[in-house]
């Protein structure tokens, strides 16, 4: 599946740059755009192809709208367990970014980045091993190996599903 939306993103690429311009924008799940991985994940084939700066995102606490199976949808909460999210919530950020080669080797920041770390990595499913198993929802990588940078987000809600 990532072979094939790096191909897509390739395809989509070489049209753009057809039409005179050198750089596009993709949006995609945290496992999917990540620069490393123990998979070939869409973004770690990207990054060996391309010039390729990449975004990740997590959340300190968020409620998913998840699917429950038979039609119907339901609202967990979850925690990352990311102490760079946490800080950012402490620090009382609603939302922030943090560009990783920005931050100055030997100061508490760096050290967090690029130390393994809890995740949140939640996708499009709901099953009771989430609350039982956190790790279920959540990736073991430092920051720095996976992304360029992050958005952190204090408090996440989920989207109205309008019936």
């Amino acid at each position: 599946r990532d072979q094939y939306m790096a191909e897509n993103v390739s395809w989509i690429l070489q049209k753009v740059q057809q039409r005179g311009n050198d750089c596009i924008f993709i949006s995609g799940h945290n496992e999917h755009i990540a620069k490393w991985g123990s998979y070939d994940s869409m973004g770690k084939l990207l990054s060996n192809q391309y010039r390729y700066y990449v975004i990740g995102t997590n959340f300190y606490k968020t409620r998913c709208n998840l699917p429950e199976g038979n039609h119907k949808r339901t609202i967990q909460t979850f925690y990352s367990h990311d102490p760079l999210a946490k800080t950012a919530k402490l620090a009382g950020f609603k939302m922030c970014w943090i560009d990783f080669s920005s931050l100055e080797e030997g100061t508490e920041i760096k050290r967090h980045a690029d130390a393994y770390t809890y995740m949140g990595t939640l996708g499009e499913s709901y099953s009771i091993m989430n609350r039982f198993l956190p790790p279920s929802y959540r990736m073991f990588q430092p920051p720095t190996t996976l992304y360029d940078s992050m958005i952190y987000v204090s408090n996440a809600s989920p989207t109205k599903i309008i019936e």
